[in-house]
């Protein structure tokens, strides 16, 4: 299962082009000439230290106005990416292994995936918790009960720093109107509401945007085109964050899994997931999520989320 431009004055979010690397060794190379938006094959100068299924990351945001953008190796000719890249590169990007995928999913009626475990649990309908924190973030999520017994999905993720200051909130869209676009030309948001530190108001363009979070969040709102497709159309709208100890992305989905021969209930049941890339120090994780994985000892509470009766508790652990 895995939401204005504007903070106010108590916020501490700015806009920044700066994004922390959290990036562990591997092969290091350059573009071997330009590669455009679209493109699925990139030329390189060296494959050394590239394998297939590593995860790559394009560019350098130290330098530049791109964020950059992760693919994975698919195939060699220089090397073939998927999904296809979202920006353009000059002659010279940087280009750097960061080994094969570990990817923690948490979504879609609702399970969860850590070491190749498929774990399913329930929380409270409409009760805010606190799924996982660690040194530098803290994400919370709500859940909206589904048209059948035990179904539930993420409906808003907020995102905080430790001292419980407020990076961002992102909220599924219930009332868009959606295009058939199959690009990201349109700015208007079809599929979330985003919300930038303590702001009332959503953001109102799709426009990559970038911000800053203290010394150690980074993020940024963008959209790109998705095959295969997580929604009505190949569009989607994300949230992309970056901390020294976890890299992740809020998405939107919709519910096609449920209802694969019902496009109308797939998409009135259009949810968040939370897709974590990579992630330091497990040991130090809290929330949820950890003791849903077993990496810490799971409470009554959380024990009780693992069987239907989860999502009928009167609790709220958000704080």
């Amino acid at each position: 299962m895995t939401s204005t431009t504007t903070a106010t004055a108590t916020s501490t979010i700015s806009t920044t082009q700066t994004v922390t690397s959290t990036t562990t060794t591997g092969g290091r190379t350059t573009m071997d000439g330009p590669a455009l938006a679209g493109d699925i094959t990139i030329n390189i100068v060296s494959q050394d230290g590239f394998s297939l299924d590593d995860v790559i990351k394009i560019g350098d945001p130290e330098s530049g106005p791109t964020l950059g953008e992760y693919c994975t190796i698919i195939g060699f000719g220089s090397i073939n990416v998927n999904p296809p890249l979202a920006n353009s590169y000059g002659d010279g990007t940087p280009i750097e292994s960061l080994g094969q995928a570990s990817v923690y999913y948490a979504g879609s009626d609702p399970i969860t995936f850590y070491a190749g475990k498929k774990f399913k649990f329930w929380l409270p309908v409409g009760s805010e918790m606190l799924m996982l924190e660690t040194p530098d973030i803290r994400v919370y999520g709500t859940v909206f009960q589904g048209p059948e017994e035990g179904q539930q999905w993420f409906d808003s993720f907020r995102i905080t720093i430790p001292d419980g200051n407020e990076v961002a909130k992102i909220e599924r869209k219930t009332d868009g109107n959606p295009s058939t676009a199959t690009n990201c030309s349109h700015e208007r948001f079809e599929q979330m509401n985003i919300f930038v530190g303590r702001s009332l108001a959503p953001l109102s363009s799709v426009k990559t945007a970038k911000y800053s979070a203290g010394p150690d969040v980074q993020f940024a709102v963008t959209c790109r085109i998705q095959d295969p497709p997580l929604l009505w159309n190949s569009r989607t709208e994300y949230v992309y964050f970056e901390t020294p100890k976890m890299t992740f992305a809020v998405t939107a989905s919709h519910a096609g899994t449920e209802f694969p021969n019902n496009q109308t209930k797939a998409l009135e049941n259009s949810h968040l997931d939370l897709v974590i890339t990579e992630m330091k120090g497990h040991a130090n994780l809290s929330g949820v999520l950890p003791e849903v994985w077993e990496l810490r000892p799971r409470s009554d509470t959380v024990q009780a989320m693992m069987s239907p009766e989860g999502q009928n508790l009167k609790v709220d652990i958000a704080v």
